[in-house]
């Protein structure tokens, strides 16, 4: 009797349980289950530098705003050609910084995505760069050919450090660089993960996130190669230090989480969160014009690391 009462219940009722465990799974794979979205929401500009002495000056600063505390509104998403090979289009910011920087520390949240399988020509991985000032060195790139291996290098032809391990394509991951004269140490989601021979370091002029001066798409096919160097994802909160962090204040930072404000105010040269535009929220000034960039909130659904 038991057995038939279940059986009957199961017939009554089981249509809805299977419809609820379909909208259930929808929820999730649209990420409105995601633990990110039920966060506070960081609007542009909720926290920044405040330097009461000038741009450049390391008296009295201090935070102001609302700091460490949820995520960013925005991110910078740079459509390069994914998930559409065919479309190409340059997609970078201009940082407009006047100052030699050495030694040097380049921070940034990235997110690139995974390799896709294109007929007649293979598996396509995408890459780029990441950050680089004086128009080409030094830089941070994530992919190198045809993988998802960090690299950085001080200049062009030699110092090129990359990391035995790749970052995880279609996750955000936290990238580091400390450089001097003397040495270089690449930080991946908070570990060290690689170091080499510095070389001079070329930092003023200016510099770029997400770059380069064609209109290609960066991305290597299993079967050939197609060699160009704009990034193709997303990529958000970036740092630059005149001084070489400590591997603490790294692990620091990516414990703060993709929103995390700077760790080092004294020697912080420029802050870009890019949650909504390109400006710098170091106090020192150096804005940056977008081309190509898309302001893009749906991010968050895929943002599953550290939230404060």
């Amino acid at each position: 009797m038991k057995l038939q009462t279940a059986f009957e219940y199961l017939l009554s009722y089981g249509w809805a349980i299977l419809i609820m465990a379909v909208v259930i799974a929808a929820l999730f794979q649209s990420g409105a289950l995601n633990p990110s979205s039920f966060y506070p929401i960081a609007t542009p500009g909720s926290c920044q530098v405040v330097r009461p002495m000038g741009p450049l000056s390391t008296q009295f600063l201090s935070l102001s705003g609302t700091c460490n505390s949820g995520l960013p509104q925005s991110t910078a998403e740079m459509l390069c050609s994914w998930p559409d090979v065919a479309v190409c289009n340059p997609n970078f910011i201009k940082i407009h910084m006047n100052e030699t920087i050495d030694p040097l520390t380049m921070s940034v949240w990235f997110w690139e995505p995974p390799d896709i399988y294109i007929p007649g020509s293979g598996t396509a991985s995408y890459s780029g760069v990441l950050i680089q000032l004086n128009g080409s060195e030094p830089a941070l790139w994530v992919g190198q050919g045809a993988n998802t291996k960090l690299c950085a290098f001080n200049h062009i032809g030699s110092a090129l450090v990359c990391g035995p391990i790749g970052s995880t394509p279609g996750q955000w991951n936290h990238a580091v660089a400390t450089m001097t004269n003397s040495i270089i140490d690449l930080y991946l989601n908070g570990q060290l993960i690689a170091s080499g021979q510095g070389s001079p370091i070329y930092g003023d002029g200016g510099g770029y996130i997400g770059v380069n001066t064609t209109c290609n798409c960066f991305f290597s096919f299993s079967n050939h190669s197609v060699i160009a160097y704009y990034n193709s994802g997303y990529e958000n909160n970036v740092q630059i230090y005149n001084t070489t962090l400590t591997a603490n204040d790294i692990s620091a930072l990516y414990d703060e989480g993709i929103s995390g404000a700077p760790i080092n105010l004294n020697n912080l040269i420029g802050w870009w969160p890019l949650n909504g535009n390109a400006n710098d929220y170091s106090g020192n000034g150096f804005d940056g014009n977008a081309t190509g960039i898309i302001w893009s909130g749906t991010w968050r659904s895929t943002y599953a690391g550290q939230v404060t």
